[in-house]
């Protein structure tokens, strides 16, 4: 990977349902491999795995999985 995407939004929750304002966006360039590596060894980047289970409606108690990802 040598280009990053960045996305930051605000968040808000209406009726239940979760909505974001995206609110800006950066492109890091000539992406460093060792530099990420380091940022999660001294804990300012985690992976984040986004699995969760419905508590409501016709899936109630089964799982989903939003895909892994990494929170800064």
């Amino acid at each position: 990977m040598k280009n990053l995407l960045l996305v930051l939004a605000d968040t808000k929750e209406v009726k239940s349902k979760k909505h974001y304002h995206y609110t800006n966006a950066e492109i890091y360039h000539n992406f460093r491999f060792e530099n990420f590596l380091n940022c999660i060894t001294d804990g300012s980047i985690m992976f984040d795995i986004r699995i969760g289970v419905y508590n409501s409606g016709k899936n109630i108690g089964k799982t989903h999985d939003h895909g892994s990802g990494f929170r800064i």
